[in-house]
């Protein structure tokens, strides 16, 4: 059996990464078999990866504690078997997860990426396509990164600066939109016509503030003589009929 990998291993020809090589730590690969981690670990590190073997979830949890980890390539077999209670201690880890499983239901697969997941190995799995895949999940992830990073940033931005505050909630109430694509939209326009965020989020302000206004205005009556108002047209007349 381990002569065959051998073999296997020898007849793997790796291109080169697909993705510059990550900064953010090794990768991860756990299953309790050590022949499949042995084989994976090999197939990534002729990638130009850095790789972290493991053999159980536990073992695997110390590991991502101990040491950033850019990806984990798990056994879910074995991942969903700690229970509820490591699966948040691993979330804790803020480490993205590849999971493996010998089950390619489309059910099955739907669920991991629902629940965070980057990507998904159906077992046995080819090493000619693991690494590929690898990288496409690292590509995933730090773009997952990336706009989490982003949004927090947009937040910060909005929570600081009380005029794009006040217009991104007008533009919620009046579009009925979420706060992110109101601030997006304001960004967008400030964009296109070349003007800073603050500017634009002040002539929404102000533009919301004369609507109010204007609502408010009460309707007046003209008193020249035989004018005669849309809404007090009547009473006026009547005053004029009683005249001397």
């Amino acid at each position: 059996m381990q002569r065959d990998e051998e073999l296997e291993m020898n007849d793997v020809r790796v291109e080169p990464p697909l993705v510059p090589s990550t900064d953010a730590g090794p990768v991860l690969v756990m299953d309790k078999d050590p022949m499949i981690v042995a084989t994976l670990a090999e197939v990534l590190r002729r990638a130009g990866l850095a790789v972290t073997p493991s053999t159980s979830a536990a073992e695997a949890l110390g590991q991502v504690r101990a040491t950033a980890h850019a990806l984990a390539v798990v056994d879910q077999s074995a991942f969903d078997g700690e229970g509820a209670a490591f699966a948040t201690t691993w979330a804790e880890a803020a480490v993205p997860l590849v999971f493996m499983s010998a089950n390619g239901s489309p059910e099955r697969i739907r669920r991991a990426i629902d629940a965070g997941a980057v990507g998904y190995f159906v077992k046995p799995v080819d090493p000619v396509q693991f690494a590929p895949g690898v990288y496409v999940a690292l590509r995933r992830a730090r773009d997952r990164a990336a706009l989490a990073a982003e949004v927090t940033r947009l937040r910060e931005v909005v929570d600081t600066n009380s005029e794009v505050g006040v217009a991104v909630g007008l533009l919620m109430a009046h579009r009925g939109v979420p706060r992110h694509v109101a601030f997006e939209t304001l960004r967008q326009n400030a964009r296109r016509s070349r003007r800073r965020l603050s500017v634009i989020a002040a002539e929404v302000a102000s533009l919301a503030t004369r609507l109010n206004d204007i609502q408010s205005i009460p309707p007046t009556v003209d008193k020249k003589p035989g004018a005669t108002s849309v809404v007090s047209g009547t009473a006026y007349r009547r005053g004029l009929s009683r005249r001397p």
